[in-house]
């Protein structure tokens, strides 16, 4: 009786290491994509190259982003072209989705902060911080015509080249109206990537107040 019970205990042995090493195959058999896939993540494709730039020109200011790229690429800097940047910045994320995911380490964090869609658009951009779009353009003017108003004027006259009057003027009124509508409907459209000058100003200009 003791032999097949200790046969008995030698198979149960020899299931529960054999259970072990199951779990311990299938934890690292997914890898940091898998995991990210599991999360609902939208990563950045690799043939999006436009979004590759775009990240990079995000994160570029954060030291361990440029620490990080410099271990494949020595050259990178803060100061690197968006094509260079971008093309290391995909190349770190292409090489970590394929990683085992281990939650003890830092990479995915790093994967789900660089490497995932972000907004392309100066108007992807505003609403990606729960904004609203302007819509009153009448009203929206009237709270802005006195504020930076000589920048506000010329950019409306870039519109509009018959505007002739001052901002505060009743008679070319309903013009500067339409242009600042004009002005941001095409400003909006725009790639964050050409847009340094113009997404503070979208703020101030085509943004409901009350967001």
């Amino acid at each position: 009786m003791s032999g097949k019970v200790a046969l008995l205990s030698a198979g149960s042995a020899t299931a529960a290491v054999g259970g072990i090493s199951t779990a311990v195959y299938l934890s690292k058999s997914e890898t940091i994509k898998s995991k990210a896939e599991k999360e609902g993540l939208k990563l950045i494709k690799y043939e999006d190259l436009l979004s590759w730039k775009t990240a990079f020109k995000g994160l570029k200011s954060k030291s361990e982003v440029i620490e990080e790229l410099k271990k494949s690429d020595s050259s990178i800097t803060d100061s690197s072209d968006l094509d260079k940047g971008g093309n290391a910045l995909k190349s770190f994320c292409k090489a970590s989705l394929e990683k085992p995911y281990d939650p003890k380490e830092k990479l995915f964090s790093r994967v789900k902060g660089w490497c995932v869609q972000i907004p392309l658009t100066v108007k992807d951009q505003l609403l990606s911080s729960g904004k609203k779009l302007e819509s009153n353009w009448e009203s929206k003017f009237g709270t802005i015509k006195t504020s930076n108003a000589d920048q506000l004027k010329e950019d409306l006259k870039a519109i509009n080249n018959q505007i002739t009057g001052e901002l505060t003027s009743e008679t070319d009124k309903d013009k500067f109206v339409a242009a600042l509508q004009k002005w941001c409907e095409d400003n909006l459209k725009k790639n964050l990537i050409d847009a340094d000058s113009i997404l503070e100003k979208a703020k101030h200009r085509c943004l409901k107040n009350d967001n």
